[in-house]
């Protein structure tokens, strides 16, 4: 397996499970909300068709808002806070769309509300979840990016220092390519040998 594809194969996963879950958590709220509510998970051709809506909205808009984009080195406030407007405006074309197609139902307004909550909470709470398990796997070893440093001056042990210490972002230092030494790093060649590694990776 070469380097490429040992980045590139954990992100695929990655991304699709972060896909899954998002969407999953559409239908599951919305499940909850109405047996809440109506004492029974059997929904109604309104309701169905919104749920519905709600998850050909999200397939789109998801991705277009950058919710899918690489969280790496990011701080959980602000990925969350996406996540979080990913969701209103979810609601927002929903809304808009009924509406417009004057499927609006005002009796429903207690259970949009609810759902809105619901939803919101369960992304919220998957995302926390996924973030927590790809910092704790990051720690253990795995899903890590490996990155080579070109230089052997100042700014390049500085570089490495401060990947080093920002572990939790999942970055881990493979070595350097340079004419003379940093103390403690694996020296990987001259720099005129880095396109024959990169050809190698």
């Amino acid at each position: 397996m070469s380097s490429k594809q040992f980045v590139s194969e954990p992100r695929i996963r990655l991304v699709l499970l972060h896909r899954f879950s998002d969407i999953m958590v559409i239908p599951v709220s919305a499940m909850l909300t109405h047996g809440l509510i109506y004492k029974t998970w059997a929904m109604d051709s309104f309701l169905a068709l919104s749920v519905a809506m709600s998850m050909v909205i999200a397939l789109w808009l998801y991705p277009a808002i950058g919710l899918y984009r690489a969280w790496r080195g990011e701080s959980t406030g602000k990925e969350l806070l996406n996540a979080s407007q990913a969701w209103t405006f979810n609601f927002l074309i929903l809304a808009f769309l009924l509406y417009f197609t004057e499927n609006a139902d005002a009796t429903r307004i207690e259970y949009f509300s609810v759902w809105f909550f619901a939803g919101l909470s369960g992304l919220l709470l998957v995302r926390s979840c996924v973030r927590a398990v790809l910092n704790r796997a990051r720690r253990s070893g795995r899903n890590q990016t490996h990155v080579v440093i070109v230089g052997d001056n100042g700014l390049a042990t500085s570089t490495i220092n401060t990947v080093r210490d920002a572990e939790w972002a999942g970055y881990k230092v493979r070595g350097y390519f340079g004419e003379g030494v940093i103390q403690g790093e694996k020296r990987l060649g001259g720099f005129h040998e880095i396109d024959k590694y990169l050809e190698k990776a």
